[in-house]
């Protein structure tokens, strides 16, 4: 298969979950002569939906063709990539638990969010980079000094003269933990912040558990910082890149709650949401 072809029969195969019926045309394509397993394992690795792909491939019973050493190979990878997300979520506690003794109550985004919320039908589904957390801008140098007291160390020198042009902290690790961390101010890079002010994403924050305090961005919200994470941040919608992880999880946070966004910016922001619908719906 081309390449854009084998994305397409990539994203296909991740909606197996919603629709199962697509199977039969998903088999017909494995037993294509030209058909690559190395292809489209490679494909769906450089669009970090690897793991997620395996996965719905193996329940709906689709990898009877697959080189028994590549699927061992993936089964290991997956098992691995569940014990890490399990190890985040641990990780956003502890840390939630440290911030919340000096009064700050923080609001996970992006992959953590989605561990914290549930969203995947397999924690290994999801390959999560950084642990991306909001606090409130007044609070970001001090989240910063309760993260340092947990041993974090900052890869870079904050600038406090250009804090306002930048929208985290620059990115602490630990030798420990399996993520590093970026800690908010604002969700999208300036001038493109007030697209998605972090005000509103503390009014209609919903909260995951009691204790300690684990808050996520609200319905819409999750939805919109998807869209415009991908089309502003990750420059999408300049590069007309795919970011099929991101699409993915557009999909699945769709059909959890039902919703599609809805914007009152203006109307540049309404075609960077409106494309990224779409084209979505083209790929999955």
């Amino acid at each position: 298969m081309k390449p854009d072809q084998n994305i397409q029969f990539i994203g296909k195969c991740l909606t197996l979950g919603k629709y199962p019926e697509r199977a039969p045309d998903i088999r017909q394509t494995i037993e294509m002569s030209g058909f690559s397993w190395e292809q489209t394992v490679y494909q769906a690795s450089n669009e970090y939906v690897l793991t997620a792909w395996f996965l719905k491939m193996k329940h709906a019973g689709l990898l009877e063709r697959m080189p028994a050493e590549l699927f061992i190979h993936l089964e290991e990878l997956n098992q691995l990539n569940r014990e890490r997300n399990r190890g985040i979520v641990k990780q956003a506690y502890e840390m939630a638990a440290a911030l919340n003794r000096e009064g700050i109550a923080p609001i996970f985004l992006k992959g953590t969010a989605h561990l914290l919320i549930g969203l995947y039908e397999d924690p290994s589904e999801r390959l999560v980079g950084d642990i991306d957390f909001l606090v409130a801008q007044d609070e970001m140098v001090l989240a910063a000094e309760i993260m340092r007291s947990l041993n974090f160390v900052p890869v870079s020198e904050h600038r406090p003269a250009f804090e306002k042009k930048i929208k985290h902290y620059p990115r602490m690790i630990h030798e420990s933990y399996p993520a590093a961390v970026e800690i908010h101010r604002e969700l999208l890079v300036p001038p493109y912040d007030r697209h998605l002010n972090s005000k509103d994403i503390f009014l209609e924050k919903q909260q995951t558990n009691a204790q300690p305090l684990i808050h996520v961005p609200g319905k819409n919200h999750l939805i919109r910082h998807n869209i415009l994470n991908a089309q502003i941040n990750d420059k999408s919608y300049a590069k007309a890149s795919l970011l099929l992880r991101q699409r993915y999880d557009f999909f699945l946070l769709s059909i959890k709650y039902g919703l599609t966004p809805q914007s009152n910016q203006m109307d540049r922001q309404k075609r960077k949401e409106n494309s990224w619908v779409v084209t979505t719906g083209i790929l999955l």
